[in-house]
């Protein structure tokens, strides 16, 4: 990755991180478990529409985040660690909620921030491997980039775009929308399936 580049996603990772620190610094209440003081989003984060696609060609857009929690991770096929490690783990996530609460929706939505590579069918591939029932969602770059900044998800394409051989640094967190469709919390790496599921317990006792 390039110095300048680097530099890029530092800053904007700093920035999110500096907000979301003070939010829970000030704005967090007794109430609130200790496992959760930066997990819980202190003021949950109403989402605004957007138009995405799904592996399957159909529209992805805010209702779909109706009815149903939702855990949603921003990455890209190509990439060679984080995100197959990711989304290795929110499957034993997705297996071990289904198994302990099946009553309980989660949906688990890969957001490519890759357009140029990520085609549909790409998604679909790349879906199947890791769980048929998750859905992978791209769009514009532009579409993407409105949607990644309702999270403060950065990311920064490093080398030359005019072939495949480049990598996109990006945010590693999970993020968590419930079923009213806001943004409530985020989990940051690194993540295991046991202790995500135990804070997603607390956070539905809230």
């Amino acid at each position: 990755m390039s110095k300048q580049s680097l530099s890029i996603l530092l800053a904007v990772l700093f920035i999110t991180g500096s907000a979301a620190y003070v939010s829970y610094h000030f704005f967090t209440t007794e109430q609130t478990p200790t496992e959760l003081i930066a997990v819980l989003r202190a003021v949950p984060k109403q989402l605004q529409e957007f138009k995405l696609i799904d592996q399957n060609r159909n529209s992805f857009t805010l209702g779909h985040l109706k009815n149903a929690n939702t855990l949603l991770f921003f990455g890209y096929t190509s990439c060679p660690d984080i995100c197959p490690t990711t989304l290795t783990i929110l499957n034993q996530l997705y297996n071990q909620l289904n198994k302990s609460k099946p009553s309980e929706s989660y949906n688990i939505v890969f957001v490519s921030v890759d357009p140029q590579r990520d085609t549909t069918e790409k998604l679909s591939e790349y879906m199947n491997y890791f769980n048929q029932d998750f859905l992978a969602v791209t769009g514009t770059k532009t579409e993407i980039d409105q949607f990644a900044r309702q999270f403060g998800a950065g990311y920064v394409i490093d080398g030359d775009v005019s072939g495949d051989n480049y990598l996109v640094s990006h945010t590693s967190s999970i993020f968590l929308i419930n079923s009213q469709q806001k943004f409530i919390a985020s989990f940051s790496p690194p993540h295991h399936a046991e202790i995500i599921a135990s804070q997603l317990q607390l956070i539905e006792k809230l």
